[in-house]
C-alpha cells in the first residue's frame, strides 16, 4: 500500500488492529479504511481509544444527520456534466464506470462523518469544550453500504510516470504549492484509470484556480466546527488518554483545513460530474 505518512495497511494488520480495522469497516458500511484510521494505528492505543470514543456518534446516525448539513454547505458550480462519450473514451466501460462510482461513494460516505467526528475529538482533547454538556443528539438513517471491492490503493511507486504526474496533479489541488507526494487516497485509487484521473484533474484544476474550491473547502470546516462542537459532548469518554498530544498531532493533518476538509469538495465535484443515470438510456 505504501502510505505517504507511518500507517498499518489493512495486509498487515492483525491480532486487536485487525479486529478494529474489520469492526470500524462494518460500522461504516465501508469495504476500507481511511488512512487516518491507519495512521491512528501506529500509536500504542491510540485506535482503540479512538474509535471507543467516537463509535457511539456512528452508530447512532447522529454523524450521518451531521454530515447531511455539511454537505448542504458545499456549492460548487461547474461545467455540464461529462457525458457517456467521454467516460467510454477515457477508458471508462460499464464495469470500470461501476467500480469508480463505488470508490467515489466510498470517500462521500466516509469524509464528512470522520471529519465531524475527529473535530469533535479534537476539540475534546485540546479542551475547547465541555465533555460533561451534551447537546441531544440528530438522528438519521445510515446510508447502504458500499458493497463493491475496491482496488487497491496504488502505490506511487507503481504509477507509470505519467499517471504519477496526474496524481501529484490531483493531489496539488487546493495546495498553494505542487505536492511531490502522492498524499490523496483517492487520487491513488484513481490512479488504476489513467483517463478518467485525466478528466478530474480537467474539471478540478479551474475550480481551484478561480477560488471556488478554497470557498467551498472554508465552508466545509466552519460546518465541520459547528456539527463537532455540537457532537463532543456525545464521545465516550471522561478523560483524555496519557498520549493524547501524540493523538491530536496525528489528527491535526486530517482536520481543519486539512486532507479530508479539501478532499470532500473534490469528491462532491467529481460526483456531480458523472453522467447521470437518465443519460445512459
Amino acid at each position: 500500500m505504501s502510505d505517504p505518512i507511518p500507517t498499518i495497511a489493512e495486509s498487515e494488520a492483525s491480532g486487536e488492529i485487525a479486529a478494529l480495522y474489520a469492526d470500524i469497516k462494518v460500522t461504516l458500511g465501508v469495504p476500507t479504511t481511511n488512512m487516518v484510521w491507519r495512521r491512528l494505528a501506529t500509536i500504542d492505543g491510540a485506535l482503540s481509544w479512538t474509535w471507543n470514543a467516537v463509535k457511539p456518534l456512528y452508530v447512532t446516525g447522529a454523524l450521518d444527520a451531521s454530515a447531511k448539513e455539511l454537505r448542504r454547505s458545499i456549492s460548487i458550480r461547474q461545467a455540464q456534466p461529462w457525458t457517456i462519450k467521454e467516460l467510454r473514451d477515457a477508458r471508462i466501460g460499464i464495469e470500470k464506470e461501476r467500480i469508480v462510482r463505488a470508490v467515489l461513494a466510498n470517500y462521500d460516505q466516509t469524509n464528512p462523518i470522520n471529519l465531524i467526528a475527529f473535530t469533535a475529538l479534537t476539540l475534546f482533547l485540546n479542551g475547547e469544550f465541555d465533555a460533561l454538556v451534551c447537546d441531544e443528539l440528530p438522528t438519521a438513517d445510515r446510508p447502504s453500504p458500499v458493497v463493491e471491492t475496491l482496488p487497491d490503493l496504488m502505490a506511487q511507486s507503481d504509477m507509470p510516470p505519467r499517471t504519477e504526474g496526474l496524481a501529484l496533479d490531483f493531489s496539488s489541488i487546493g495546495m498553494t504549492e505542487r505536492a511531490t507526494v502522492v498524499s490523496s487516497g483517492i487520487a491513488r485509487h484513481l490512479a488504476h484509470w489513467h483517463g478518467f484521473l485525466a478528466l478530474c484533474v480537467d474539471r478540478l484544476k479551474p475550480l481551484d484556480a478561480n477560488g471556488i474550491l478554497d470557498d467551498a473547502v472554508l465552508g466545509v470546516v466552519e460546518s465541520a466546527r459547528a456539527e463537532g462542537s455540537a457532537m463532543a459532548g456525545n464521545l465516550n469518554v471522561q478523560t483524555p488518554p496519557l498520549n493524547a498530544v501524540e493523538i491530536s498531532e496525528a489528527l491535526s493533518p486530517f482536520v481543519g483545513c486539512g486532507a479530508i476538509a479539501r478532499m470532500i469538495p473534490i469528491v462532491c465535484a467529481i460526483i456531480a460530474a458523472m453522467p447521470s443515470d437518465k443519460s445512459k438510456v
